[in-house]
């Protein structure tokens, strides 16, 4: 494989079939970790909504912040998330929250799949998530494959979908989206990054 010289030049790379998938709840089972949370706290708040209600709800609240490009940490985020969902709600609760993220795993299947793909890919991830919380996540700890890098959204400055965020994968990879296959289980991720250009798979597609 011949490495770039040029810095703009998006025929060439140094990666071979690079492909990124979007880490939570494609990857990793993070809905697990909040339904955890919410059983930590229902009581505490009388909570009448069932788990299930409760992680799309704070979700929901995520998402809003997100692709409004509020121009604050996913920690934040999701402190904003938890109290409009939850009106009385100490907002330092969510440190209950980030302290699972450290049991957070991978889906069945996606390590055996992760080890065929890397045989003739290159594998990257992109992630809305702050450093320290991917820290807590421990990927290299956890992940037999090792991933030529993590974009998070404290890097990039940006949360997807902002088509900025896929732009900086692409300007780092160093080829057209259309060559790059993006891989995500979130309806929102999988339109606006088709619409960026990527080359978009489910996970059954890769299986």
């Amino acid at each position: 494989m011949l490495k770039s010289k040029k810095s703009n030049n998006l025929e060439l790379s140094e990666y071979k079939q690079p492909i990124v998938f979007d880490l939570f709840d494609t990857l990793l089972d993070e809905s697990s970790i909040y339904k955890k949370f919410f059983f930590q706290i229902a009581k505490k708040y009388r909570i009448e909504i069932t788990a299930e209600e409760f992680v799309n709800k704070i979700f929901q609240n995520q998402h809003e912040f997100v692709f409004a490009n509020v121009q604050k940490s996913l920690k934040e985020i999701t402190k904003l998330s938890y109290t409009k969902l939850i009106k009385q709600a100490d907002p330092n609760d969510v440190e209950l929250l980030f302290d699972l993220y450290s049991g957070m795993k991978f889906f069945p299947g996606i390590i055996d799949l992760l080890l065929k793909l890397e045989k003739n890919h290159d594998l990257f991830i992109l992630t809305n998530t702050d450093n320290n919380m991917l820290e807590k996540v421990s990927i290299s700890a956890k992940s037999p494959v090792r991933f030529k890098k993590i974009f998070t959204s404290e890097d990039n400055g940006t949360y997807k979908p902002n088509p900025k965020a896929y732009q900086i994968v692409v300007d780092y990879i160093r080829l057209p989206p259309k060559k790059i296959t993006y891989v995500s289980s979130n309806g929102w991720d999988i339109e606006k990054s088709r619409e960026f250009g990527f080359n978009v798979k489910l996970l059954n597609d890769l299986r």
